[in-house]
């Protein structure tokens, strides 16, 4: 009896252990299916679209039962940071409805400034966030903190290369910021829903005869998902105001300007380029051969140049998924105007900023002058792929899929555009005194980039404290994902590519 009692025991000790194994069993193959389903659609949707698909791993060689997050990186061509070959842009989300409104500039808890996030020191791991600007309509604008201001702490955390990326984004309805050049702390709330417009400042200077016209854009986006197309009409009108009132001289300040939409630098790119032809290419775009021959096949020969090629225009265009082509407004002809565009650059002018850059490269070579920093060295598009015609999968991924050229098949910009490089211009340092002089005011005269600016322009010689700007800071180097830079493709074209191959399988 003795011994029975023990084996009765002993099965009742173990039956829930055995149970919860076959839950936890049952739970882990679940999520193994789940993933499955996601992965095959990113294993065939990047199969076509990756521009180094060649670089892919076989198929039999992946493991589809992995965290989409960790499948989506492990199809990924590894970036060589020496010969600047291979992918660090690519980027997958969970949610393509979020995907899709950060693209549009909406944010659903916005912190309410632009920052850049730099590691403090050459050698070590602590980071800081200089506030670049703070933006407008949100309660940062009335928190206290101001550009030019060191954050190096969050709640009370230092920042470091493991926190940094995730302090300011706990979902908390206030943030606590201490800084290295300014005392006590500053208390942020986010502000919900927010709706950025790109077009942060305007205006414009007149020293003597000259008149200097001054745009901050700090993003390619054409409106907030409303199709008004309201942003790329208001800088249509910003330049239709300067052509009628003759300002000569254009500072183009893309400082903080990650990227978007190529038809938006296609758009701003028509309004600045002389002597405008809608012959003539603003860029192309180099896909991988299994996909131009893909959509050689597919599209007529029309539809194949239009996919392949970007023409300067004379109107804003919207088009919608069938092909109809709505005339959004006129693109002024200010090209003719201008004796000299000064372009604003740093470390954050990326993406479709550089398409813009090199786009009028060839057809401004004496009149494009850039100011600033190497810039980011993106030189690739992408599409944004989602499945959404399975509700099971919510998933959406922004994989780059093309190269970009100019009209004279320059794409020599991976490793960012240099002042002085293969652009003329000069490099400034906008942070090398930044704990000690902060940063002055956007769209002051004295602010160093736009000085140097109005000073070329005007021929007088420049300041003292903008020749100080020359010596590289003591800083470490820039922290950003890579998710943050885009350049990315909105053609209806696209969409009918995607419907045809929908009904293909």
């Amino acid at each position: 009896m003795k011994a029975k009692s023990i084996f009765l025991l002993a099965i009742v000790f173990f039956t829930p252990f055995f149970i919860a194994c076959d839950d936890d069993d049952n739970g882990r193959k679940a999520t193994e299916i789940k993933n499955s389903t996601v992965n095959e659609w990113i294993y065939e949707d990047m199969n076509l679209y990756y521009y180094w698909r060649d670089k892919m791993p076989a198929k039999r060689f992946v493991d589809f039962t992995v965290n989409p997050y960790d499948f989506f990186d492990n199809l990924l061509y590894p970036f060589n940071s020496t010969t600047y070959d291979g992918d660090r842009f690519s980027w997958i989300q969970s949610s393509y409805v979020d995907l899709m409104n950060a693209l549009s500039g909406v944010s659903s808890n916005e912190i309410g400034f632009d920052y850049i996030p730099k590691l403090l020191t050459q050698e070590g791991s602590n980071v800081i966030f200089i506030v670049t600007y703070i933006k407008k309509g949100t309660k940062a604008e009335s928190s206290g903190l101001k550009r030019g201001d060191v954050i190096n702490k969050v709640d009370g955390i230092v920042l470091n290369t493991k926190n940094w990326s995730e302090l300011l984004y706990k979902n908390k309805s206030s943030y606590k910021l201490e800084g290295l050049n300014f005392s006590g702390s500053i208390t942020i709330e986010p502000t919900a829903k927010y709706n950025e417009n790109p077009i942060y400042l305007e205006k414009v200077f007149t020293e003597g005869s000259k008149k200097i016209g001054y745009v901050i854009y700090n993003q390619f986006i054409m409106d907030n998902g409303d199709d008004s197309y309201i942003y790329d009409k208001q800088l249509a009108d910003i330049f239709t105001k300067y052509n009628a009132e003759n300002v000569t001289y254009l500072v183009l300040d893309l400082r903080y300007n990650l990227g978007g939409y190529t038809s938006c630098a296609t758009n701003l790119a028509s309004a600045l380029i002389p002597n405008r032809d809608t012959q003539k290419k603003f860029n192309y775009k180099e896909f991988n051969n299994v996909l131009n021959d893909y959509v050689k096949k597919e599209f007529s020969d029309q539809e194949y140049d239009l996919f392949i090629n970007e023409y300067f225009e004379d109107n804003i265009k919207k088009t919608d998924d069938k092909g109809k082509v709505t005339n959004m407004g006129s693109i002024p002809n200010y090209g003719n105007k201008i004796t000299k565009l000064y372009v604003l650059v740093g470390e954050n002018t990326a993406s479709s900023s550089e398409l813009v850059i090199n786009g009028l490269r060839p057809f401004m070579k004496d009149k494009i002058f850039l100011i600033g920093e190497t810039t980011s060295g993106k030189n690739v598009g992408s599409f944004t792929l989602t499945d959404e015609n399975n509700k099971n999968n919510k998933w959406g991924m922004q994989p780059i899929v093309f190269k970009s050229f100019n009209e004279d098949k320059q794409s020599d910009y991976a490793a960012g555009f240099t002042p002085g490089d293969q652009i003329q211009g000069t490099k400034i340092y906008e942070f090398s005194n930044i704990l000690a002089d902060g940063l002055k005011p956007l769209g002051d005269k004295d602010e160093p980039l736009l000085a140097y600016a109005i000073s070329d322009a005007t021929g007088k010689s420049k300041s003292t404290f903008t020749k100080r700007l020359q010596t590289p800071p003591s800083l470490g180097k820039l922290l950003r994902p890579e998710s943050d830079y885009r350049m990315v493709q909105k053609n209806f074209l696209i969409k009918k590519l995607m419907i045809k191959r929908a009904l293909a399988y």
